[in-house]
């Protein structure tokens, strides 16, 4: 379980993989609740490509798994 907690709305949390030692390397599937403020998912395949924006209201979920375990996302 990891829990962040944002003060500051602008500076969210910068693109990455959850693939760290911590995070695990298996295709098990990775949850993000989002509490409080609305804010943007951001999911991309590729370092160089347009990103897809989804936005999370307080309470909405997101899960991705499979192959999709591994891809770059941003909040």
């Amino acid at each position: 379980l990891l829990a962040l907690y944002y003060t500051d709305l602008a500076r969210g949390l910068g693109y990455h993989r959850d693939d760290g030692p911590q995070d695990g390397r298996s295709a098990a599937p990775v949850v993000s609740l989002s509490l409080g403020c609305a804010c943007g998912f951001l999911v991309k395949a590729d370092p160089r490509a347009a990103p897809l924006r989804v936005r999370l209201a307080s309470g909405d979920a997101i899960l991705f798994g499979g192959p999709a375990r591994h891809v770059l996302h941003a909040v």
